[in-house]
């Protein structure tokens, strides 16, 4: 569910969360007003999508994850990594539409033992962020990132 009274920039990118907070079990998180639901794929990759099933309006993150796709916890309504519906027990899928992916990179060296930003993460940060967010680079100009 969008937050309409705040304002945030859109083409940016969001720290998420650590990589050793997204486990076995969906991960939700509110970051700029939009309700998020983080996960592991089937090659392990990080996931986002929007919290939210297209079949009844539960959020997705109090499901569970099996073989890498995200299971609605209400009626089992199964979500692949690209937002859209793959399977449901004892119902056709075609007509539901898709929820909102939001583009992750996964960086798993941002903080250090001590607790604090390290060196590499904060040239990341500057020099690398810059250049993700650049048309000629491929990628989308804002998206979260696990740290």
């Amino acid at each position: 569910m969008r937050n309409r009274g705040l304002m945030f920039p859109q083409n940016a990118w969001y720290v998420a969360c650590t990589p050793d907070e997204i486990g076995g079990k969906p991960l939700d998180r509110t970051i700029c007003g939009e309700s998020m639901v983080f996960y592991r794929g089937p090659q392990q990759q990080v996931v986002a999508l929007e919290d939210y099933c297209p079949h009844r309006g539960a959020p997705l993150s109090r499901g569970m994850v099996c073989e890498g796709n995200l299971i609605c916890g209400y009626h089992g309504l199964e979500m692949g990594c690209d937002g859209k519906t793959i399977a449901m027990p004892g119902q056709r899928v075609r007509g539901f539409p898709a929820v909102r992916a939001f583009p992750v990179i996964e960086w798993p060296r941002a903080i250090n033992s001590s607790g604090r930003w390290s060196s590499e993460w904060r040239s990341f940060r500057w020099g690398h962020m810059l250049k993700l967010a650049s048309p000629k680079s491929g990628r989308p100009n804002g998206g979260l990132c696990v740290a």
